[in-house]
């Protein structure tokens, strides 16, 4: 319920400014995002800064980041680079 509020509190404010309407949507997202991250941060008591890609991907897809995943993305961003 308390995300409702939050939803409805974000759809209240946004609609009150004349913004493009991509622009709405990524706030809007941004803003999911950021409630999102803050359940997260409250759960597992670990401050939003310090939360990397493979922690968030561990937390909210209940998923085991090997390291070996992590080299493995590594390697493409590398191999892209190289191009």
């Amino acid at each position: 319920m308390k995300e409702q509020l939050e939803k409805l509190h974000d759809e209240a404010l946004l609609s009150q400014f004349s913004i493009d309407k991509q622009l709405k949507i990524t706030i809007s997202l941004t803003m999911v995002i950021q409630r999102q991250l803050k359940l997260l941060a409250e759960k597992t008591r670990t401050p939003i800064e310090d939360m990397d890609r493979e922690f968030i991907l561990a937390n909210l897809a209940s998923v085991e980041v090997t390291p070996e995943a992590t080299e493995n993305a590594a390697a493409v961003v590398k191999k892209v680079l190289a191009k």
